[in-house]
């Protein structure tokens, strides 16, 4: 009989299902945080921070903008496509001392996007090797039209982007090699 062939990899899950059972892979890092690599997150995160927090607006701007900001700041019922997460992240945003309610919201969203295109960088230099096509990947998505657009209103967009990007790089964590 013909055996399938396997990657080498997973020669050992092949010949012993078995051998794939739950265990410590929830503490898997894909791509070890070590002291070289946190200056190149820091390199994505705080300029695209800046710029976020730059542009931010200080007013609301959009419909849905106020309902979230009112929420946000009265620690009410969030509109229908709301998040709680999100609600609370909000209202710890507002008790900042620093411009109006508004632009802290919006503030948080740009804090939360900038943290989501760090993830992509993970994510990238988890798939492709080498650093440049990971800073590309992050800086790419930071400035784009649509993601900039979400980054500076007060919407649970970032946020979900960032839990995203935080599952995916996980899972590309948990690949097998090879």
């Amino acid at each position: 009989s013909a055996r399938r062939q396997v990657p080498h990899s997973m020669s050992s899950v092949a010949e012993n299902p078995a051998a794939v059972r739950p265990g410590p892979w929830l503490l898997h890092v894909p791509i070890a945080l070590s002291g070289r690599e946190w200056p190149h997150l820091l390199l994505i995160f705080l300029p695209l921070c800046a710029l976020y927090l730059w542009a931010a607006p200080g007013t609301v701007v959009l419909d849905d903008d106020a309902g979230a900001i009112l929420s946000a700041w009265l620690l009410g019922i969030e509109p229908p496509a709301g998040n709680v997460l999100f609600l609370l992240l909000a209202k710890a945003a507002t008790l900042v001392p620093v411009g109006s309610v508004a632009w802290r919201v919006h503030a948080l969203n740009g804090v939360l996007s900038a943290a989501a295109c760090v993830l992509v960088y993970l994510c990238a230099r988890t798939l492709i090797p080498g650093r440049l096509p990971a800073y590309f990947a992050a800086f790419a998505l930071g400035v784009s039209q649509t993601f900039w657009a979400q980054a500076l209103i007060a919407a649970v967009i970032p946020l979900n982007a960032l839990i995203s990007f935080a599952l995916l790089w996980l899972v590309l964590g948990m690949a097998p090699d090879g």
